[in-house]
């Protein structure tokens, strides 16, 4: 699943739908998310077998952080959340923040 082969939004919510999170609702979780960001450039939302956070079920991943447990209304909170920049997500390369070059390089 981190391997993509069309361009992908800003924010990529990866929601885990293996047992534990399959037993505490992560395909309804994974279906609210997609259903309420099908239209967004900059969320792209996408169900992954495990993210060996059983812990948190159910669990996913933005931009490879961990959020758990939650509910459809809670997870669309937090994305909401990144999406103003109250919370900063990793960049590709597992950054905070993105990295501009200078003229002196």
């Amino acid at each position: 699943t981190m391997f993509k082969t069309a361009p992908v939004g800003r924010l990529v919510v990866s929601v885990c739908t293996n047992i534990a999170c399959l037993v505490n609702g992560g395909p309804e979780l994974y279906e609210h998310l997609r259903r309420e960001y099908a239209a967004s450039d900059d969320v792209f939302v996408e169900e992954v077998e495990c993210l060996a956070a059983c812990d948190l079920a159910p669990v996913l991943q933005v931009n490879y952080e961990f959020h758990g447990p939650l509910t459809g209304e809670t997870a669309v909170a937090l994305i909401e959340r990144y999406r103003a920049g109250e919370l900063k997500a990793r960049t590709i390369s597992g950054t905070t923040s993105v990295a501009t070059r200078g003229g002196d390089d």
